[in-house]
């Protein structure tokens, strides 16, 4: 196979993720997750393994300026993407992290 794995850096796997599986899958799942969801102005809401942030970004819209959302991924090049797809609006209340969950504080187990 003679496809270009690395573009600038960045494995070329989450711009392709972003580009063909979000619109057809990822964004309609993503939207019936938020019907579910019920996610209100104020609240905030961690996005466990956000890819390329299709989640994130909807519930940054929901909770409003009052809110936060973050994105939690081990895979750097889908939180590169997600960045780049953040809406200037949005940015101030998205917080990005390339943890695993098990890293984070106070977690219990």
């Amino acid at each position: 196979m003679n496809e270009k794995i690395f573009e600038g850096g960045i494995s070329a796997a989450p711009r392709k993720y972003q580009s063909y599986f979000v619109p057809v899958i990822g964004e309609p799942v993503a939207q019936d997750l938020m019907a579910v969801a019920k996610i209100r102005a104020g609240e905030h809401v961690l996005d466990v393994a956000c890819g390329t942030g299709v989640v994130t970004r909807l519930a940054a819209e929901r909770v409003g300026a009052s809110g936060s959302v973050a994105g939690l991924d081990v895979n750097p090049g889908m939180l590169a993407v997600a960045g780049a797809q953040t809406p200037p609006e949005n940015d101030d209340r998205l917080a990005r992290s390339r943890r695993r969950i098990h890293a984070l504080p106070g977690r219990g187990v």
